[in-house]
């Protein structure tokens, strides 16, 4: 039987990170040990695991949206909540990056270089994939 709280407790003594100063690839490479690892030797994410994580974010993402409806419904947010479910989003993104061999500093640049286009033709509203 695996010790959970063990592994817990050290994963939290090799932090790769302090709080408030984050790496977004030391978290993607720290992200990838969690996916299904054993020790300190993570498995090789296969297309199974491509799967779960795809409807892994598919369903955090439903989450999001939840905190989101109830704001909007009820006038009541629940903030932590939602920045849990937002982390969660990430944690698969980065995962599905970390698949396709990409850094999650790759996918900031090509969001950035993305929407900085849009704005330089003036395509941020409206919809399609190349506007």
């Amino acid at each position: 039987m695996r010790d959970y709280d063990a592994e817990v407790k050290a994963m939290r003594a090799v932090q790769p990170f302090a709080p408030g100063s984050y790496d977004i690839d030391r978290f993607g490479e720290w992200a990838e040990s969690m996916w299904f690892s054993h020790g300190d030797v993570p498995d090789a994410m296969n297309e199974r695991d491509l799967a779960i994580m795809g409807l892994g974010i598919a369903g955090e993402a439903g989450e999001v949206v939840e905190k989101i409806k109830k704001d909007i419904r009820d006038g009541t947010v629940d903030k932590p909540a939602i920045l849990k479910e937002l982390g969660d989003v990430v944690f698969y993104a980065v995962t599905i990056a970390r698949y396709y061999g990409f850094k999650p500093s790759d996918i900031l640049g090509a969001c950035y270089e993305k929407l900085v286009g849009r704005r330089a033709r003036g395509t941020l509203h409206g919809s399609g994939d190349n506007r």
